[in-house]
């Protein structure tokens, strides 16, 4: 089981509102390989940064270019 499971099962998920910014940023760069290994399409995710205001609106148009 990867670390990042505890994080992220079902039985254990928890909020990214339970962390601080740093938390998340620092969560993020940790996990960074496990999480873009797991992302295979832009929808969601993209969409669910912006919408958080995680990413600005920006950063989404770039982004999803890339894509």
């Amino acid at each position: 089981m990867l670390v990042m499971d505890r994080f992220f099962s079902p039985s254990h998920r928890m909020s990214f509102s339970q962390f601080t910014d740093d938390q998340v940023t620092k969560l993020l760069r940790r996990f960074k390989v496990e999480v873009s290994m797991a992302i295979d399409k832009m929808f969601p995710f993209l969409h669910n940064l912006r919408d958080k205001q995680i990413i600005t609106n920006e950063k989404f148009k770039v982004s999803s270019a890339s894509w």
